[in-house]
This record gives structure tokens, sequence and C-alpha cells, in this order.
């Protein structure tokens, strides 16, 4: 039975940023990273997507102009790059559409790492590890 979150490596950091283009020319020369992979996820690519648990509606007419998606659509540009060794590794997130937890962050808290991915967990772990969690209180 899995009684902890296996941590083995920091396998990368997410940092959200208002300009991916520019933090990863910034971290290519400091750590050396020659090779980035750019995705931008817009709300027609994403599917099965909430926030604060709120799937997508329909848009309403607020006068707003721009890009301005339908309540709970959002989208983002996602910047991956690993050192050559793949010792370090940084996403960086920029949001380009919509309220999510990414424009969220900036807007309360400023350019800076959202979340570190440390752990993977086969399926059939997982369960265990949440009814141990759910003992301790969480």
């Amino acid at each position: 039975m899995v009684k902890s979150i296996p941590v083995d490596t920091l396998y990368y950091t997410t940092i959200v940023t208002r300009d991916a283009k520019s933090a990863a020319l910034k971290h290519s020369e400091f750590y050396g990273i020659k090779k980035w992979r750019v995705a931008r996820l817009t709300p027609d690519r994403l599917h099965n997507k909430s926030w604060q648990g709120r799937g997508p509606g329909r848009a309403n007419n607020d006068g707003l102009h721009g890009n301005t998606p339908a309540g709970g659509e959002f989208g983002f540009m996602m910047v991956n790059g690993a050192t050559d060794d793949g010792a370090v590794e940084f996403q960086f997130i920029q949001p380009i559409c919509g309220m999510s937890t990414f424009e969220q962050f900036l807007c309360t808290r400023g350019m800076g790492v959202h979340g570190v991915f440390m752990s993977v967990m086969k399926p059939v772990d997982f369960a265990a590890l949440k009814a141990s969690l759910k003992g301790e209180g969480i």
C-alpha cells in the first residue's frame, strides 16, 4: 500500500508569465536550452476543461471587445524546454484568452512558479494513496 506521494525527482517546473518567448530566451542563455516545444492551446483545442468547477458556458454580451471567449472558455500558450542532459526542464505558460488558473495566478500574484511536477504513479497505486491521504484528513 502506498502511504505517501513518491517524490523521486523534479520533472519540471511550471512558470506562469506574460511573455513566454522572452522567458524562454532568458532561460536558453542561462541554462543552455537549445530546443523549445511550443503549443497554442486555444478553447477549441481544450476538451473536458473547467475553471473553479465551471465548464464552458454561453457567451455573455457584456460589450467587451477583443478576445473574450464564452464563460469557462480559456486558452494559453505552453512552451517546454530542457537542458541537453534532461536534468532541468521548464514549462512556461502564457495565458492568451479567458479566465483560467494561469490568468488568475498572474492577476493575484504576478509572474512566478505555478507548480512543480515531482511524482509519477501507476494508476493501481493511486487508489491506495487516496485512501491513505483521506485517513490523514487530506
